[in-house]
């Protein structure tokens, strides 16, 4: 969170707990200052304003329904969605993020666009540190989903001569500490529908980050993939 003394950015908006409307953070929700930081306050001065003259929480929003079994909603964009879509918590009794792995995404830019310089640098210095100072955990942690071992994958990535198996070349893309990152882990979405988890024995081989996400575009359809390639032979 920004310190008392960096300036505050007047196009800043969030989402008041009470009425659900997302609201300018300067004119109409204010901040609070906490242990030399600046934090937005959680409601905005409408209804703390009505609750303080008696008239208890204000909510416009009408009660939001409990989602069907296998889905959740996500409390930022008010979207229901299929528990998929969620990242993994260990710690919430379904297992799942709050909020979808969009919003997650969006929420975790805001955060770091709020930084500092010296915050975002120290930011990145922890990140890398982490990184560096235990990829061997680290690594074992994301395999972990796809039922593989640190073993297996070291295995499958000297039989494939450290390449990528279909383009034949190693991985360039990096990752956000800045290192080059690893190969993807490829399994058969038939058998295991859920992005990002693999039983185990479905995995296909290792990707490189171009040829991973040029998959997932195609969705695994081989028609698909061959009207590409028919269409780029004939141009």
């Amino acid at each position: 969170m920004p310190s008392i003394d960096d300036p505050i950015d007047p196009t800043l908006e969030k989402r008041c707990t009470s009425c659900g409307i997302s609201k300018n953070i300067l004119a109409e929700i204010g901040y609070k200052i906490q242990g030399g930081r600046r934090y937005a306050k959680s409601i905005c001065r409408e209804c703390y304003s009505a609750r303080r003259s008696g008239g208890g929480w204000v909510r416009t929003t009408q009660p939001v329904p409990a989602a069907p079994e296998g889905q959740q909603r996500c409390p930022r964009c008010a979207v229901t969605k299929p528990l998929t879509d969620f990242g993994r918590n260990a710690g919430r009794a379904n297992g799942r993020t709050i909020y979808c792995r969009i919003c997650a995404a969006a929420h975790q830019r805001e955060r770091i666009a709020a930084l500092s310089s010296e915050q975002l640098e120290d930011f990145r210095r922890r990140k890398a540190l982490s990184t560096s100072k235990f990829p061997e955990t680290r690594k074992r942690a994301r395999l972990r989903v796809f039922n593989m071992t640190l073993e297996q994958y070291e295995q499958l990535l000297a039989a494939q001569g450290g390449l990528c198996a279909i383009c034949r070349k190693p991985e360039t893309a990096r990752n956000k500490a800045g290192l080059i990152a690893d190969l993807s882990v490829d399994h058969d979405h038939r058998c295991c529908p859920e992005k990002g988890t693999s039983c185990g024995s479905c995995i296909r081989g290792l990707l490189c980050a171009r040829c991973n996400n040029g998959l997932g575009q195609f969705q695994d359809d081989p028609v698909a993939l061959a009207a590409a390639i028919s269409y780029l032979a004939a141009s």
